[in-house]
């Protein structure tokens, strides 16, 4: 941490410098969590709710600033939350990639960030002499039934080139006839955003999110309807458009022709707001915010990428007390455990050889379940056919967490485990998938029948009280 003696007009006086040693070449990719004072300085107690924006100064001492805030297409940059519930940002995770933008060092083999600050947007426009500047967020009508992200402020012409963070919150408020997923790939403002301008698949893939899959239309295993939300960080003037896959993940499809994907176009309400109806029966509502996430948020962040609970932006001593409930409906018996990975790809490191291996590898299942890396706070997650259980475990984590899905049955000739990566399973098919925020629907047996809800684990956070 260093004071800088600059006068720049809204510019925090203290920021902070970071240089991360990568211990492995092949995990390039470094996420930490800290608290969001060492960024800038203290806010006045009581104030109002800030817009802020994380920068890095691009050499020390110069003053030249680049955008920090997360890219969801690059993946990395810094998201806010709020940890105490206060709703006041409180709490940064930083994820950052070895050779990409936010390195400032890419020849050293480490990850640096030079002088990084959190800066409040509405102080900084006042201290250019803007006065105040409406940053309403909005949703803009695009081409391709794609929609921008943006504020009126950027709309009108005010501001130009600005990368404020969004937040884009969703919530299913229908069901379709079937087990669909639906997600949205993500364009830069100044790309084209038809499907011809993409190489192939998995281009299409790699800028994808997604949001949730539902349950059929008349599941009863989940009887909350607000269980079924998820939100996502982008930044200013990005494009989105928002896709469903019928009956199936979009890592099943064949390529862009497949009749499967359905791209759906928003209804916009408001500035704000947007719903999403398909022929299916699914009844999705958006809305764009300034907010930051909770807790669970900053747990369930990667859950748009792989079905994952991301405990590494919590420091060491953080204790994260966990309510869970487990739905059944299945004849087969079922427990849910949870194991340590290393990326969103499902890298596991074996206690034994000291290597890292990858879904499909061979000895992945065995190191994934080894004791070292399974979580015993989260272990053996069951309950009864037709019934809704509930427990409460204290978890203190930094690591990535995957589930595994274990079916064990008098009719079964052996134990079967699932992995939430299709090639770490028997059959090289998905046997789970994400509902919502810490929601994670499972599909045992040979997935001919996949509904997701043969197990259904709900987990919720906060943070321990030590006390």
């Amino acid at each position: 941490m260093r004071t800088s003696d600059s006068d720049v007009s809204g510019m925090p006086s203290r920021g902070m410098q970071m240089d991360l040693r990568l211990q492995n070449s092949a995990l390039p990719s470094i996420g930490i969590g800290f608290d969001l004072d060492v960024l800038r300085d203290q806010p006045a107690p009581g104030g109002p709710q800030e817009i802020l924006t994380i920068l890095d100064e691009d050499q020390l001492d110069s003053w030249q600033w680049y955008d920090l805030n997360y890219d969801p297409l690059s993946r990395e940059g810094a998201r806010l939350y709020d940890l105490d519930g206060d709703g006041h940002a409180d709490w940064v995770y930083l994820a950052m990639n070895d050779n990409q933008a936010t390195d400032a060092n890419p020849a050293s083999g480490s990850i640096r960030l030079e002088q990084g600050i959190a800066a409040d947007m509405t102080k900084i426009f006042a201290g250019m002499g803007l006065g105040d500047i409406d940053l309403t967020p909005i949703f803009s009508a695009g081409e391709n039934q794609a929609v921008q992200l943006t504020t009126r402020a950027r709309r009108d012409g005010v501001l130009q080139n600005t990368d404020i963070p969004l937040q884009l919150n969703a919530s299913l408020e229908g069901h379709a006839n079937n087990v669909n997923s639906f997600g949205m790939v993500i364009f830069d403002d100044s790309e084209p955003t038809d499907l011809a301008s993409l190489n192939d698949l998995a281009e299409l893939q790699q800028r994808s999110q997604i949001l949730f899959s539902n349950l059929l239309q008349g599941d009863l295993t989940l009887l909350k309807d607000d269980d079924f939300r998820q939100q996502l960080s982008l930044v200013d003037y990005q494009q989105v458009r928002f896709f469903e896959v019928e009956g199936a993940d979009l890592s099943e499809l064949k390529d862009l022709d497949d009749p499967r994907l359905n791209f759906l176009e928003p209804k916009l309400l408001d500035d704000s707001k947007a719903r999403i109806q398909s022929s299916s029966g699914l009844i999705v509502d958006l809305e764009l915010s300034h907010s930051t996430g909770d807790l669970d948020a900053l747990i369930g962040q990667q859950q748009t990428i792989a079905p994952l609970l991301d405990f590494t932006g919590l420091n060491r001593d953080m204790l994260v007390d966990t309510s869970i409930e487990v739905s059944r409906e299945a004849a087969f018996s079922s427990q849910v455990s949870f194991y340590r990975v290393l990326d969103t790809n499902g890298a596991v490191l074996d206690p034994l050889s000291g290597q890292i291996l990858q879904p499909g590898d061979d000895g992945y299942q065995a190191a994934a379940l080894h004791e070292a890396n399974t979580v015993k706070a989260l272990e053996d997650l069951t309950t009864e056919n037709g019934i809704t259980s509930t427990s409460e475990a204290v978890v203190q984590e930094q690591s990535l967490l995957a589930p595994v899905l274990r079916l064990t049955s008098n009719q079964l000739a052996e134990v079967i485990d699932y992995f939430a990566f299709a090639d770490a399973n028997p059959n090289g098919t998905n046997h789970i998938r994400m509902l919502g925020s810490n929601l994670i629907g499972f599909e045992g047996l040979d997935n001919n029948n996949p509904d997701f809800n043969d197990l259904i684990v709900r987990l919720n956070f906060s943070l321990y009280d030590q006390a």
